[in-house]
């Protein structure tokens, strides 16, 4: 698969003018709080998702998927490879 690696970085650069880096949130308002993870077997690729209480700190709900791997590891462009399965 041929990656435009030009057209990914404007896509990037587009992306980080929306980034804020200041806390824009109450941390006591937090209710949940979700993890992912992106695992490699081959041509597969495991997403496996957990929402959490932020309070207690139960597992709400947890998902996991398999499916082809869409893009080679390109380092710097790791969202877009593990991005559309998350």
């Amino acid at each position: 698969m041929r990656v435009d690696l030009r057209k990914l970085r404007n896509i990037q650069r587009k992306i980080a003018k929306e980034v804020r880096l200041k806390e824009e949130f109450k941390l006591d308002e937090v209710k949940k709080i979700a993890g992912f993870d992106v695992a490699y077997f081959n041509d597969k690729a495991v997403c496996t998702a957990v929402v959490i209480d932020a309070k207690t700190l139960q597992i709400l709900e947890k998902k996991t998927i398999v499916d082809k791997v869409q893009m080679q590891y390109i380092p710097g462009y790791i969202a877009f490879r593990e991005g559309p399965l998350i």
